[in-house]
C-alpha cells in the first residue's frame, strides 16, 4: 500500500509537470525529493508522452548555384601580353579573350616573309634573265639554221660541216638553257612551297597565342598575370560562363556515399529541387587529390530551375533511411533484457512493463514500431527543463556576414621600359609617385646615358669610306662606259655590256644598303646618347614603380613603371573560405582627401569572379574580384594628403554571403545539439511540449535555418 502511494505521488507530480506547459520542473521535483522509487530503478525519473516525430539519417553539404563554364588554355607555353576582356564583361563568340606576347614569333614571321620576298624577287629576275638568254639562243639557232639552209645539203663540204656543227651547238645551247630554266623553276617552286608552308606554320603558331571565345558568355575568372609572365601549356588562364545554364556545386561527396542515399535533394531559398549527381572522372580526382587541391562535386537540376539565380546559396541533402512522423520516445525510456526491448507505461497508477519493437533512432529519440501508441505515458530517465520563453517560428532571411579589406587591381596595366639600347644608362630620379595620375608624354623619370663617342666616330669614318668607295666605283663605271662605241658594237659586245650593267646595278644596291644601315645605326646611337627622360606612353594612373636608386644602372628592356586606365580599377578581396561567389553584392567604404580634408566615401560593388567550386583547379584563387557598381574616379584610387604625398586608399568591404530568403529560422538559444542532431521544444496546441528534431541548412551567429522538421507557425519554448 505504501509502495503504491509513493508511486502515485510520483506519477501525479510527473503528470503535473508534463501538462504544465513551458517552464522548469525542478522545484516541483524537489518537493517530492523524499519519495523513493523502488521499481523500476532510476537516478532521476520523469514521464513523457509518446509522440509523432521524424527520425532523420541525413548528411548536408553547403554549396551554390554556378553557371556552365568554359575554360581556355594555350596549347604551348606562352608569355602573357595582356587581357582583351575583363571579369564581368560580356563576350561574343570569336572575340579575343587574351593574347600572349608574339614579339619573337612576329619577328620570325617578318624575317621569313622578307626572305621569301627576296627569294621570289631573285627568282623572277633569274627567270627574266634566262628567258632573255633563251630568246637570244633561239635567235642564234634560227640564224644558224638559216645559214645552213643556204648551203647545198647534197654536196657537203668542210664549210657545210662547220656550219652544221655551229647550228647543232646552238640547238644544244638553247635546249640546255630551257632545261636549266625548267629544272630551276621546279626546284624553286618546291623550295618556295616548303618555306611558305613553314611560314604558314609560324602564322598558325602565332594564332595559337591568341585565345578567342568559342561561344558567347560572361568572363568569370582570369589568371593573375602581368606583362611577360609565363603561361604554361594546357593550363587554364581564363574562363567564360553561360549564365543561362545552371548547375550545383558543393564540397566533394564520394560515389559510395551517393550510392547509399535513398534520396538526394537541393534546397535553395526555401524550395526543394531534385538533382542528379555527376560522378567525377577518377583520373581527375587523383590529379587534384595528389596536388592537394580542394575537390568539389557537381549536380544537375532535374526540376525547372528558372527561378534560381547564379550565385544563390544551396544545400545538398543526402537522405539515407529517415522515418517521418513515426511514434517515438526518448532513447532513455527504452530498456532491454534477454526477451528484447521494453518500456514502462503508466497505466492506472502503475508502471507497466511493456514490450516494444524499435526502429530507427537518432541521438535522443527512437522509433517505436509496435507496442506503443501516441499519447501513452512512458517513464524516462533524466530531468526535463523546457524554459519559459516562447517564440512563433516564421520565415525570414538567412545570411552570413562578410568583412574584409580590398586592394586595388588593374588588370589592364602596361609597363614602360627602358628603350635606350646603346650606351650605359644610369637612373637619376622618379618624377611621379605610385597611384599618381599622368598624361601621355609626362616625364616619369630622368636618366643619364654615357655613350662611346669613339665608337660613333669610328662608324662615321667607316661610313665616309663606304661613300667614297661607292663614288669611286661609280666613277670607274662611268669612265669605262664612256668609251663604248655603240654604233659598231657587235651582238656579242652588246651582250657583254648588258651583263656588266647588271653587275654594276647589283653592286651599287649592295653599297647603298650598307651605307643606309650604317647611317641608321649612327642616328640611333646618337639619339640614345642624347636621351635624358623616360616618358609615359599612355594616360592613366601609375600602378607600379620600380625601386631604382640614383646612379643605379638601368638595363635595356627593364621596366620602370606600370600605367593603367583609372576606370579599369577592380578590388581584390581575400576569399580563403570561398564565401563570396559571382554576383555577391558588397558595400565599399574608403577614406579620401579633398579640399575639405579627410572624408569617408561609401559606394557599392559586385563580385565578378567565380568561387573555386565553379572552376578548374588551375584557376583556383584565394581572392575574389569586385567590380565597382559605378566607375571609380581618381579620388577612389588615390588621394593626395596634406603633405602632398600620393597615398593608396584603404578599402573596407562588407556585405552578406550565402544569403537565403524565405526560410524558417530558429534562434540558436532554442536549439539543443546532441552529437550533431538538432532538437527544439515545440509547444503543442493542447499545452504539452514535444521535443522535435530538425535538419538545418546552416547557421549564422544567431539562428539556424530549417530544411525540414519544423513548420512555420510552430511555437517553441526555451530558456
Amino acid at each position: 500500500m505504501i509502495k503504491k502511494l509513493r508511486k502515485g505521488l510520483l506519477i501525479q507530480l510527473s503528470l503535473l509537470l508534463l501538462l504544465s506547459g513551458c517552464g522548469s520542473n525542478k522545484d516541483a521535483y524537489d518537493a517530492g525529493a523524499d519519495i523513493v522509487l523502488l521499481e523500476p530503478v532510476g537516478a532521476a525519473v520523469n514521464y513523457e508522452t509518446a509522440a509523432y516525430r521524424s527520425i532523420y539519417h541525413v548528411s548536408t553539404y553547403a554549396g551554390g548555384v554556378f553557371p556552365v563554364v568554359t575554360e581556355y588554355s594555350f596549347e604551348s607555353t606562352q608569355k602573357f601580353a595582356g587581357y582583351s576582356v575583363m571579369p564581368g564583361e560580356e563576350v561574343q563568340a570569336g572575340e579575343v579573350l587574351l593574347a600572349a606576347d608574339t614579339t619573337a614569333i612576329d619577328e620570325k614571321i617578318a624575317d621569313m616573309q622578307e626572305a621569301l620576298a627576296k627569294k621570289e624577287e631573285a627568282h623572277l629576275k633569274y627567270v627574266a634573265d634566262m628567258e632573255e638568254k633563251i630568246a637570244e639562243a633561239e635567235e642564234e639557232t634560227a640564224y644558224r639554221k638559216e645559214v645552213l639552209d643556204c648551203l647545198d645539203e647534197e654536196n657537203q663540204d668542210s664549210l657545210y660541216v662547220m656550219i652544221q656543227g655551229n647550228w647543232r651547238m646552238a640547238v644544244y645551247n638553247e635546249e640546255m638553257l630551257k632545261k636549266e630554266l625548267e629544272q630551276t623553276v621546279a626546284l624553286f617552286e618546291l623550295d618556295f612551297a616548303y618555306q611558305n608552308e613553314q611560314l604558314q606554320n609560324l602564322v598558325a603558331e602565332r594564332n595559337k597565342a591568341i585565345l578567342t571565345a568559342k561561344e558567347s558568355g560572361t568572363v568569370v575568372s582570369n589568371g593573375y598575370f602581368s606583362e611577360g609572365n609565363t603561361m604554361q601549356a594546357n593550363t587554364a588562364v581564363i574562363a567564360v560562363a553561360d549564365m543561362e545554364q545552371k548547375l550545383l556545386k558543393c564540397d566533394y561527396i564520394s560515389p559510395n556515399q551517393i550510392a547509399k542515399a535513398e534520396k538526394i535533394y537541393a534546397y535553395i531559398g526555401g524550395e526543394r529541387y531534385e538533382v542528379l549527381y555527376q560522378k567525377m572522372d577518377s583520373e581527375e580526382y587523383t590529379r587534384l587529390s595528389e596536388a592537394g587541391m580542394a575537390i568539389y562535386s557537381t549536380f544537375l537540376f532535374v526540376d525547372d530551375a528558372s527561378e534560381v539565380q547564379i550565385g544563390d546559396a544551396a544545400v545538398i541533402m543526402l537522405e539515407f533511411n529517415s522515418s517521418e512522423e513515426v511514434v517515438t520516445v526518448s532513447r532513455s525510456a527504452v530498456h532491454a533484457d534477454e526477451t528484447g526491448d521494453y518500456v514502462y507505461v503508466y497505466q492506472d497508477g502503475e508502471n507497466v512493463h511493456t514490450p516494444v519493437r524499435t526502429g530507427l533512432s537518432d541521438s535522443n529519440y527512437i522509433e517505436i514500431v509496435s507496442g506503443l501508441a501516441v499519447g501513452d505515458l512512458v517513464m524516462v530517465e533524466g530531468e526535463q527543463y523546457y524554459g519559459n520563453k516562447t517564440e512563433v517560428l516564421e520565415r525570414g532571411s538567412y545570411a552570413v556576414s562578410f568583412g574584409g579589406r580590398g586592394y586595388m587591381y588593374y588588370p589592364d596595366t602596361t609597363y614602360v621600359n627602358n628603350e635606350v639600347e646603346y650606351g650605359t644608362v644610369y637612373f637619376e630620379e622618379y618624377h611621379v609617385s605610385r597611384y599618381e595620375q599622368v598624361e601621355k608624354g609626362d616625364v616619369l623619370a630622368t636618366i643619364r646615358v654615357e655613350g662611346s663617342e669613339a665608337e660613333i666616330t669610328a662608324l662615321q669614318i667607316q661610313l665616309t669610306r663606304e661613300q667614297e668607295r661607292m663614288q669611286d666605283y661609280h666613277d670607274a663605271w662611268a669612265a669605262e662606259n664612256a668609251e663604248r662605241d655603240y654604233v659598231s658594237e657587235t651582238q656579242s659586245e652588246k651582250k657583254y655590256w648588258r651583263e656588266r650593267q647588271k653587275a654594276y646595278d647589283a653592286e651599287m644596291e649592295r653599297r647603298r644598303e650598307s651605307i643606309e644601315e650604317l647611317s641608321l645605326l649612327i642616328q640611333e646611337m646618337q639619339a640614345d646618347y642624347a636621351t635624358c627622360q623616360i616618358v609615359a606612353d599612355r594616360s592613366g594612373i601609375v600602378t607600379w614603380i620600380s625601386d631604382y636608386s640614383s646612379e643605379e644602372v638601368l638595363k635595356y628592356g627593364y621596366s620602370i613603371a606600370g600605367i593603367a586606365d583609372a576606370d579599369s580599377a577592380y578590388l581584390l578581396v581575400e576569399n580563403t573560405n570561398q564565401m563570396l561567389n559571382y554576383g555577391t553584392g558588397l558595400q565599399i567604404n574608403f577614406t579620401t582627401w579633398g579640399e575639405e580634408g579627410e572624408q569617408t566615401v561609401t559606394t557599392t560593388g559586385e563580385v565578378v569572379s567565380m568561387a573555386n567550386a565553379g572552376l578548374d583547379a588551375d584557376l583556383y584563387s584565394d581572392y575574389s574580384i569586385i567590380r565597382f557598381t559605378e566607375p571609380v574616379s581618381d579620388m577612389a584610387t588615390t588621394y593626395l594628403n596634406d603633405r602632398g604625398e600620393w597615398r593608396r586608399v584603404d578599402f573596407r568591404v562588407n556585405g552578406t554571403a550565402r544569403e537565403m530568403d524565405n526560410v524558417i529560422v530558429v534562434p540558436k538559444d532554442a536549439v539543443t545539439d546532441i552529437d550533431g542532431n538538432l532538437y527544439v521544444n515545440v509547444l503543442q496546441e493542447d499545452g504539452t511540449i514535444v521535443t522535435r528534431s530538425f535538419i538545418a541548412g546552416g547557421s549564422d551567429m544567431y539562428n539556424y535555418w530549417v530544411i525540414t522538421g519544423l513548420e512555420e507557425g510552430m511555437t517553441i519554448c526555451y530558456e
